[in-house]
C-alpha cells in the first residue's frame, strides 16, 4: 500500500510501548497508533482505514472502484487506477471486501492496484508492472454478456437497471455481432458486469 502521504511521529514511549501521532501530508491529524516502529504505525493506520472503508463501501456509490478490482483480476492481477476523493483506500477496501489481498503500487507517477488471492502473490505482481507485462482482459462477446446475465440470475430488464441503461440496449448487446442491431457494451457497462460476476452487489440489487 502506498504510504508516502502519511507521516508517523513518536509522541510517547513507556515501558517499551510506543505511541505515534499520524498526520497526513497536508498537516491534518489522523489520530494516534501504538506500534513498534513508524513503518508499523503507518501500516496499522492504513489497515484501520481499510476496515472503515470496508464497512462503508456497501453504502457508497463506488461502482468504478468495484469495477477496477475486477479489472485488476481479469488483467492478471493489476490495473492502473485514478485516485478518488478518499485517495486509493477505497480500492484496497473494496478488494478486501471481495476476498482479495490488495495493495497499491506507484510507478512513474502512475498508481496501480494490485490484487491477488493471498498476500505472498502481491509482490510478484510488482515486477510484472515494472516490465509492462500486465495485459488488459479481452472484450466481452454477446455470448459472454448473455452467459453473465444468466449466471447472475437476472432478466434483461434487471441487468439493464443494474447497468443504468434500458432493456433494448441489453437486448442489442446479446444479439450476435453479425446482426445490424448488435451493440457492443460500453466499457463502463462491461466493467460493471465483471464486477457483478466477481461478487460486487449494489444496494438496489434485485431480490428474487
Amino acid at each position: 500500500m502506498t504510504t508516502h502521504h502519511v507521516n508517523a511521529k513518536l509522541v510517547d514511549s513507556h515501558q517499551g510501548a510506543k505511541t505515534y501521532a499520524i498526520t497526513l501530508d497536508d498537516g491534518r491529524d489522523a489520530g494516534h497508533v501504538e506500534a513498534a516502529s513508524p513503518a508499523d504505525a503507518i501500516q496499522i493506520y492504513f489497515q484501520r482505514r481499510c476496515a472503515e472503508m470496508s464497512a462503508q463501501i456497501g453504502q457508497m456509490v463506488e461502482l468504478d472502484v468495484a469495477a477496477a478490482v475486477v479489472r485488476a483480476v481479469e488483467s492478471g492481477g493489476a490495473t492502473p487506477i485514478e485516485r478518488t476523493a478518499h485517495g486509493v483506500v477505497p480500492y484496497v477496501a473494496a478488494a478486501r471486501r471481495m476476498g482479495y489481498a490488495a495493495e497499491t503500487h506507484t510507478v512513474g507517477g502512475r498508481v496501480w492496484l494490485r490484487v491477488a488471492r493471498d498476500a505472498r502473490s502481491l509482490d510478484a505482481l510488482k515486477s510484472q508492472i515494472d516490465r509492462d507485462a500486465i495485459e488488459a482482459p479481452s472484450p466481452m462477446s454477446h455470448h459472454d454478456i448473455k452467459a453473465a446475465r444468466q449466471h447472475l440470475g437476472l432478466t434483461q430488464r434487471e441487468l439493464a437497471s443494474m447497468l443504468d441503461t434500458d432493456h433494448q440496449t441489453v437486448q442489442r448487446m446479446e444479439i450476435g455481432a453479425d446482426k445490424s442491431t448488435h451493440r457492443p457494451p460500453a466499457p463502463r457497462m462491461e466493467r460493471l458486469i465483471r464486477a457483478y460476476l466477481d461478487g460486487y452487489r449494489p444496494r438496489d440489487w434485485p431480490q428474487g
